[in-house]
């Protein structure tokens, strides 16, 4: 019996597939995604204005149970500023809020337009049961309020395939 079970092709086809990754990964890292390396990837850069989409700015918005951090990098993704509703002075609970959230877009927003920043892509990570959702929504509004222009919002929430067994539920 020559043929490799089952579970070692998984494993071997998983592992190429994580070298693949990781090869267009620093490819796409080292030119900032240009239109050569986007062409390489089988797709067309898209036009937006003068900037293609694949260099465009990034912005990350992060909602927690406690926090909401909103994180300005390049195109690489190299952190250019951040912001948070802690640093925006509300202590405690009111963290969390939709205010807050605003709040960390509008500072993310006005110290990234100072450094020449106009038009950036969003990507939002965080669903829960306190409504992440809407706090991603306001975080979003304050970097439109801030005067930058969104192309695009994209989620990024990891989400399990049926993999860990999740935490009791809490009881209030």
């Amino acid at each position: 019996k020559n043929v490799p079970c089952t579970r070692t092709m998984r494993r071997i086809a998983r592992t190429w597939f994580h070298l693949q990754g990781a090869i267009i990964a620093r490819t796409s890292q080292h030119n900032c995604l240009s239109s050569a390396a986007s062409q390489d990837l089988g797709r067309a850069p898209q036009h937006h204005g003068q900037q293609s989409f694949d260099k465009l700015p990034i912005v990350h918005i992060k909602a927690t149970y406690n926090n909401t951090i909103v994180t300005v990098t390049d195109c690489a993704g190299k952190t250019l500023n951040w912001a948070s509703g802690g640093q925006q002075g509300f202590k405690g609970a009111k963290r969390k809020t939709t205010t807050a959230a605003e709040a960390a877009g509008v500072a993310a927003a006005q110290t990234a337009s100072s450094k020449g920043i106009k038009r950036i892509r969003v990507k939002v990570k965080g669903l829960g049961p306190h409504g992440q959702w809407i706090t991603t929504q306001s975080a979003v509004k304050g970097l439109q309020a801030g005067g930058l222009d969104v192309v695009s919002v994209t989620d990024v929430t990891p989400v399990p395939h049926n993999g860990c067994k999740p935490r009791k539920t809490r009881r209030v």
